[in-house]
């Protein structure tokens, strides 16, 4: 179905162009896979099975490549990666066993490979993945994010803000002439 008259907003969606305006090198099919990749990196917890290092460089999973620094929820504050961090988790075990212990490791490997690979480009790539990473987790709740896919919602464009829910029923009645479906 054609949506083009609704005014949707994508947050956290990557942007190829903007990539490349950013310093990201490659012709137009090199840039569409490396931001479909990095915008897999959004909600993967680790490295795809098939994932190649030697063609693409260290997976990007913005978990690893991003830190929260703040506790709270407002605003949310993150930070690049620089070093790789181990954590422990505890395991909890079924009644009357002993909890175990596992160490996770984020890995700093994407950052370090942007670092050498873009030089002088990589502090503005990494921002922007940032930026879209922190947009993406600002609105992932509530209508329009569905946990694995990018969060769409409908957009009140005058006013640089998510529509309220009179102003869908406007728009709703605007595209299909009426809200009585009998007319």
């Amino acid at each position: 179905a054609d949506d083009s008259r609704v005014p949707w907003r994508r947050f956290g969606e990557l942007d190829g162009k903007e990539l490349q305006d950013r310093g990201l090198k490659g012709d137009g099919l090199q840039v569409t896979m490396f931001a479909a990749l990095w915008q897999d990196g959004f909600w993967i917890e680790s490295p795809k099975e098939d994932h190649d290092d030697s063609t693409y460089g260290p997976p990007f999973i913005a978990k690893w490549a991003f830190k929260r620094v703040s506790v709270s929820n407002e605003p949310m504050v993150y930070e690049i990666r620089e070093e790789d961090e181990e954590f422990q988790n505890e395991r909890q075990m079924p009644m009357g066993m002993p909890a175990r212990w596992e160490t996770i490791t984020y890995s700093a490997a994407f950052v370090k490979h942007m670092r050498r690979k873009y030089r002088g480009k990589a502090d503005a790539l990494l921002k922007y993945l940032l930026d879209k990473y922190v947009e993406y987790q600002s609105h992932s709740s509530g209508l329009g994010y569905s946990g694995y896919s990018m969060i769409r919602k409908i957009w009140n464009e005058a006013e640089d803000r998510e529509m309220t829910l009179p102003e869908m029923c406007e728009l709703l009645v605007s595209l299909t002439g009426s809200m009585n479906s009998h007319d």
